[in-house]
């Protein structure tokens, strides 16, 4: 069997294989984009901050924008024995892993969670938020 003869869509660029222009158009500086760009990409943001819902509100997706960087700020990085609290002390603990725990304790040199003493993996932490659950 021959090949196939060259078409028009084996010139085309994969990412427009498929594309009807009417979803289409130039940007300022000349580049072809999605019209619906926007909405497609506050659906991702949607998703990733896990508002399933088909219906909803645009705030609703930047207050969970909002409350996600709320929890990655006002940490006190932990580089020497000198970044620990003076004093006792209550909070969250951000692992070297990512994870974070809440109502966290440090006293006499130690950090505690239910019990369990953290010193190598601590790499920050924070003042005690009252909103915040146990994780």
């Amino acid at each position: 069997m021959p090949p196939r003869a060259v078409t028009e869509r084996d010139f085309r660029r994969p990412e427009f294989m498929d594309a009807k222009p009417e979803d289409y158009e130039f940007r300022g500086d000349g580049k072809i984009v999605r019209k619906d760009r926007w909405e497609r990409a506050v659906q991702s943001i949607r998703s990733i901050v896990g508002i399933n819902a088909r219906e909803f509100e645009i705030e609703d997706v930047v207050g969970a924008v909002r409350a996600l960087v709320d929890t990655q700020q006002d940490w006190l990085e932990i580089r020497s024995v000198e970044d620990c609290p003076a004093q006792e002390w209550k909070g969250s603990l951000r692992l070297k892993d990512g994870s974070v725990l809440n109502s966290a304790t440090y006293a006499n040199g130690n950090w505690l969670w239910r019990g369990l003493q953290l010193n190598a993996s601590v790499a920050a932490w924070r003042e005690h938020d009252e909103s915040s659950s146990d994780a």
